[in-house]
């Protein structure tokens, strides 16, 4: 690399003595000092001799400046011939010695040194010729010369473009690359096939002109230039050719792409595309090369969108059939498309395709068919560029690609009848062709991340993000600007806006030119005419007779140069174009990604509000219940519902305002600035009424009452001794009275204790306490054993256990010595989460009534009870009876509404008891037992109960016992608390005047709960199980 070092070194212009040689000469016109010879032929008399005198020596440096750039390249060019040759006999040593390693890596790090210095030359020949037309400028302001048009034609043309040394360096190091790699992994190029389906992921960016050899650079690093239909080293069939041509790479290792694509008159394919709607399907017909006529191939292209909820990636399919078949294929009413006549088209192009490709083209034949019928698609917008991929021949999992000299033509303005797109001979306008500022760059990855050294060309600005681009779009919104359509987010791009100009007013249109007409080309001949629009107009017009290029490739170089390329007059050119009749709409950059979600997202929020407003509607239905008596609950109550009949509006039109925001994809204005706001007032609002209700004279609860709470009182409410197991392992659930052994029996986990019936004159006494009378394992057959109630039927003790999935009725017998339990038979019961049983014997002819309760739904806090109907089980029933089933049950409806006056909110049951003639429920979180006549479904009697603090809801269990006392008897209610652990035993006070109505019998005031407690608990609940609270 010595050589090409010395020459890049000797790479720069003599800028100091041109610019001395201005001002000498400046001085000389000024002073009229013409006639001298200071080694001048001929000296310079008149002030034409001193122009031409600078404009030869102006000339004569860029020359010497052309001449290194020229020795840089060829040196360069050189040592990667080398390189080349040096690499391509290590594969004869690697057969011999096995290991080259150390070989490639210096092979691989000297490609790396060419790649680095082709940059540095590429940047230094546009400095350089940067600085001579900075001076070619200066001397035709000074001097008056014509250096500007010099400095242009000249740095049209090689080496000034950089492009024949970069099109040989990348075909040198594509082959250099390729056997490295082929050294390395043992891989063999072979002829690429492209795969009729796609399923990749691309990513798109914009690369100017002058930055595209750095781009081909990095790419061919990464992965070799891809020839269609060839295989082997690109330098052994074209390196000749490649020292001729300025273009050589973009003549034969490049590919001439045309493309046409279909719509229908409304843009329905357009406008589904640029939504990015779910399923938007694209059609192209593609071919390669000059246009096919007859029986050569075109092929067909099917895109179709899926968004990332579908699951599935968007995917391109392709089929290729004989272009005689297009017109036939377009002609809506041809009713020859069957699926033979398909299967016949799709053989014709594919002769050795296997059966199973051939069905699956058919069938993409006919999905591309009923498409075109079903849109009425006719050509739209045909696109024409000259493509350089590349990829492995292996596989399709990384493909780079670079499509430079884009065009897009209109092919609405197709006007003959026999061809089903524009002929080579076809005439349009030159408004009706454009090509694009940028040359786009595409990386296609099938799985992984982008290269590296792809994102370093992003970092360093080489390559500009182009997320979602589309020629197509493009296309359509050129030359159709002036309708309404939303145009692609890059119709904001200084660079793009010209393009989107299709004409001023038709006054000034017509004042600065007239519109031509002729034919067009081919793309290849195309993009020839347009890869000279910097040079002089005689330079053109003579490349191009010389390559067969048509008039009108001058006329759209013509029309591309008048347009303006600067910020201003672009955004003028635009708004004159575009936005002239209506507010143009812009596609969003990031269109929002709508997925059916989002829809339910948007009624939940919806139901939210609605319910925010029914919370209001509950608040002020209480407030309506006092308004007969108080003029202040009514006024509440009218602003309340008020502001609910706001929010119910309000959300209503938010809902729908989303639903429109969504549907054509806005990435904004979903925010709610307003509604947060409104709500908070409200609820602030009715905070403050409701502080003000309850503070004032009008409050319907002045203060909390106190609770009631229970407590020890001799002779009447006596807490019984529990000692005998440990606190923290003891929750009795509920008790029953075994009057034959003069005991309480109480269920507690696993265990059943008991303490004596007896009533005690204080919880100190000494023959109080707890025994154990059977203790059953935590777990039976892996079923966790939780006794909830007990009952006693015809000596055999029951006790209902709640598991977690099922519930178990379980039967227990005495010892001999009466002393301990012994478990003798289960049964499985379908009442889920158990908590009371009660035996009634004359309740047709005895019935086992047990009750459980539903379980929660979310978070609500109100439970909803069940009493299921047993036949009581016989012990010695068949052993292989497992299982009780239900004969009936309770009708809830009628135990919820027992009391008229107040219904119950929670419907739990902790504990039953069938006690002289009637049924005694405990309905522990409303903390009431209520006194019930089977016979007539009639509540009789209901008392409040006091509680403790903290534990309002923790009585479990109770039963009530008659016991003879010297005086007479006594009625005692005995209750169990789970937490904290506690028996009580409470005398009730009967009635005096020798009435025998067991219902009216009353708790004493120790154990009596608050009346006003009582109210407020039922208001609060019916509140909760409003969802006011």
């Amino acid at each position: 690399m010595d050589l090409s070092t010395s020459a890049c070194d000797m790479l720069s212009v003599a800028d100091l003595a041109l610019e001395g040689t201005i001002n000498e000469f400046e001085e000389r016109l000024r002073s009229r000092r013409l006639s001298v010879n200071q080694g001048y032929e001929g000296g310079m008399n008149t002030a034409d001799d001193v122009i031409s005198s600078f404009i030869n020596t102006y000339e004569a440096e860029i020359m010497r400046v052309a001449n290194t750039i020229d020795m840089a390249n060829r040196s360069i060019e050189a040592y990667g011939e080398s390189l080349l040759m040096n690499i391509e006999s290590l594969s004869v040593i690697k057969n011999k010695r096995g290991d080259v390693t150390v070989e490639l890596e210096k092979i691989q790090g000297d490609a790396s040194m060419i790649e680095t210095r082709v940059l540095g030359l590429n940047r230094a020949t546009q400095r350089n010729a940067e600085k001579l037309r900075s001076i070619a400028v200066e001397a035709d302001r000074r001097l008056g010369t014509a250096c500007e048009v010099l400095a242009q034609r000249k740095f049209s043309s090689e080496p000034w473009t950089c492009e024949a040394s970069t099109t040989k360096i990348v075909s040198l190091l594509s082959d250099l690359y390729d056997v490295i790699r082929e050294l390395k992994h043992g891989t063999k190029k072979r002829v690429w096939a492209a795969p009729s389906k796609f399923d990749r992921t691309t990513y798109k960016y914009w690369v100017e002109e002058e930055k595209a050899a750095e781009v081909m650079l990095k790419c061919v690093s990464e992965l070799p230039l891809l020839v269609y239909g060839r295989s082997g080293r690109i330098m052994k069939s074209s390196q000749t050719d490649l020292g001729k041509s300025s273009k050589a790479l973009w003549s034969d290792p490049a590919t001439p792409i045309t493309s046409v694509y279909f719509d229908n008159k409304t843009l329905d394919m357009y406008k589904e595309r640029i939504k990015r709607s779910e399923g938007a399907k694209l059609l192209r017909a593609r071919w390669y090369g000059e246009r096919p006529h007859g029986k050569e191939v075109v092929f067909l292209e099917l895109k179709t969108h899926h968004e990332k909820w579908v699951n599935t990636k968007s995917l391109k399919q392709r089929v290729a059939i004989q272009e005689q078949y297009m017109c036939k294929l377009l002609d809506i009413g041809n009713p020859d498309w069957t699926q033979d006549y398909a299967r016949v088209v799709v053989g014709l192009s594919n002769p050795n395709a296997a059966r199973k490709d051939i069905d699956s083209a058919t069938n993409l034949l006919l999905e591309i068919r009923s498409l075109i019928c079903h849109l009425e698609l006719r050509p739209c917008v045909r696109t024409q560029y000259i493509r350089a991929a590349f990829q492995s021949s292996q596989n399709n999992n990384l493909r780079f690609t670079l499509d430079r000299n884009i065009i897009v033509i209109d092919e609405r303005k197709n006007t003959q009848g026999t061809s089903w797109c524009l002929d080579e001979d076809a005439s349009v306008s030159v408004e009706s062709i454009v090509n694009l500022p940028y040359s786009v760059f595409e990386v296609k990855v099938a799985s992984g991340e982008i290269p590296s050294r792809i994102q370093d060309l992003q970092i360093s600005n080489v390559i500009t993000s182009a997320a979602k681009f589309s020629k197509f779009l493009t296309g359509v919104a050129t030359f159709n600007c002036n309708e309404r359509i939303t145009m692609p987010w890059w119709a904001s791009n200084s660079a793009f806006a010209s393009i989107f100009y299709a004409g001023e007013k038709k006054d000034e249109e017509q004042g600065t030119s007239q519109t031509s007409e002729s034919s067009i080309t081919n793309g290849y001949d195309i993009s020839e005419g347009i890869h000279q629009r910097d040079k002089q107009s005689d330079d053109r017009i003579d490349n191009n007779a010389a390559h067969g290029v048509s008039v009108l490739n001058e006329q759209i170089v013509n029309t591309v140069e008048k347009r303006p390329h600067d910020k201003q007059k672009c955004r003028r050119y635009l708004s004159l174009c575009c936005f002239k009749r209506h507010s143009a709409k812009i596609a969003p950059k990031v269109p929002a990604r709508v997925e059916p979600k989002s829809y339910f997202a948007n009624e939940r929020t919806f139901i939210q509000w609605f319910s925010a407003a029914l919370l209001l509607v509950t608040i002020s239905e209480l407030f309506f219940i006092m308004a007969d008596a108080d003029e202040y609950s009514r006024i509440t109550a009218i602003v309340l519902i008020s502001f609910a009949l706001f929010l119910l509006c309000y959300s209503l039109v938010t809902y729908y305002r989303r639903i429109y925001l969504m549907r054509t994809g806005k990435p904004y204005g979903y925010t709610d600035f307003i509604g947060p706001g409104v709500l908070t007032a409200v609820t602030i609002t009715g905070i403050i009424m409701l502080m003000n209700f309850k503070m004032g004279e009008h409050a319907l609860f002045n203060r909390d009452p106190e609770l009631a709470t229970i407590h020890q009182s001799p002779g009447e409410c006596i807490q019984r001794n529990i000692t005998g197991v440990p606190a923290l392992e003891y929750e009795p659930s509920d008790a029953v009275i075994d009057a034959q052994r003069g005991l309480v029996l109480i269920p507690s986990f696993n265990l059943i204790t008991a303490i004596n019936s007896e009533i005690p004159l204080s919880s100190t006494n000494s023959y109080d306490g707890l025994d154990v009378l059977a203790k059953v394992p935590a777990f039976l057959d892996d079923v966790e054993v939780d006794m909830e109630a007990l009952e006693i039927i015809n000596g055999t003790l029951y006790a209902v256990s709640e598991a977690e999935s099922f519930s178990e009725l379980l039967a227990f017998e005495w010892s001999d010595a009466d002393t301990t339990l012994s478990l003798i038979r289960r049964w499985r019961i379908s009442t889920p989460a158990v908590e009371g049983m009660v035996y009634i014997p004359d309740y047709e002819g005895g019935k086992l009534l047990i009750a459980g309760r539903t379980m929660n739904v979310g978070t609500s806090e109100i439970n909803h009870g069940i009493v299921h109907i047993y036949d009581v089980p016989d012990v010695d029933m068949d052993s292989s009876i497992t299982r009780l089933r239900r004969v009936s049950k309770l009708n809830m409806a009628m135990l919820q509404q027992g009391d008229a006056n107040r219904p119950l909110v929670d419907t739990k049951i902790s504990a039953m008891r069938y006690f002289e003639g009637l049924l005694y429920i405990l309905f522990d979180n409303e903390v009431i037992i209520q006194a019930w006549d089977l016979s007539y479904g009639k509540i009789m009697a209901e008392w409040k109960l006091a509680t403790l603090p903290g534990f309002e809801k923790q009585w479990e269990g109770f039963a009530l016992e008659r016991r003879q006392q010297i005086d007479g008897n006594i009625l005692v209610l005995h209750l169990t608390l789970d937490s904290p652990p506690q028996v009580w035993s409470i005398v009730l006070s009967e009635p005096k005047d020798g009435s025998d109505n067991v219902t009216k019998w009353m708790l004493p005031k120790c154990a009596q709960g608050n009346e006003r407690q009582a109210t407020l608990r039922y208001l609060r609940s019916a509140m909760r199980s409003d969802g006011a609270l």
